[in-house]
């Protein structure tokens, strides 16, 4: 959901059978009076039922995760795929099964939030590597090389822990807000509130009046950076 407009996901299934019949992402626009309905995915694999699914402002990309059932004529094992959609181009630029059962269980649970190519989780982040599906379309990676997991990206105080139905997301002001409780019950709850870590920015406080303020910086020769952009690019 952002500002104009909101997602939902719908399913028709056979009242009978229980089989599913169509899986559609409908798009609602509202409008000074009316709204306006768009259908921006249909899952054309009946085999495939979709769990979850989010969407990514900043990428306008959307997630989505599908599970296909057991049946007596194929495997008795759950298959669970992984699809990245593209809205400008209205294509699936990604697809891999998943068997990383962490990330399997994160994403059925719909606890987290994905912006521009991270889903955040607690104290954890999970970073899509859209850049090496966006340069080489042609490779089909494997889930251990599209998903870098990095876990406890904040410190945290003995016996404190993160809500699971946290952070929460301020796309206006690109920051998150960490509600943080104390599992032993002595410390109050409190609530950490910062930027996206993905930006690398660190925001400085209102100036106040009649104070003065010292920085020091930091400069680089031009030569030294261009040979540190070539050797990112490089990696």
């Amino acid at each position: 959901m952002n500002d104009q407009c909101f997602y939902f996901f719908y399913m028709i299934k056979d009242p009978e059978t229980k089989v599913v019949e169509h899986q559609e992402i409908i798009m609602i626009k509202a409008l000074f009076s009316s709204h306006e309905e768009k259908s921006i995915y249909n899952e054309k694999n009946f085999t495939e039922k979709i769990i979850t699914f989010s969407l990514d402002h900043f990428s306008n990309k959307i997630i989505i995760m599908s599970k296909t059932e057991p049946t007596r004529e194929a495997t008795l094992k759950t298959i669970y795929v992984f699809k990245i959609f593209d809205l400008d181009d209205s294509e699936i630029i990604y697809e891999t099964e998943l068997v990383n059962e962490d990330l399997i269980g994160r994403l059925k649970s719909g606890l987290f939030i994905v912006t521009a190519g991270h889903i955040y989780y607690k104290n954890n982040v999970i970073k899509i590597r859209y850049d090496l599906i966006e340069r080489n379309k042609g490779i089909q990676y494997s889930e251990d090389q599209i998903f870098d997991i990095y876990y406890d990206c904040f410190h945290l105080d003995e016996g404190e822990k993160v809500r699971a139905n946290t952070p929460l997301n301020s796309i206006k002001s690109h920051r998150f807000a960490y509600v943080i409780s104390d599992t032993q019950r002595i410390n109050p709850i409190r609530l950490l509130i910062l930027p996206y870590l993905h930006e690398r920015r660190i925001y400085l406080n209102r100036r106040k009046m009649n104070t003065d303020y010292f920085y020091t910086t930091i400069e680089t020769d031009e030569s030294e950076e261009q040979a540190y952009y070539k050797a990112v690019d490089d990696a």
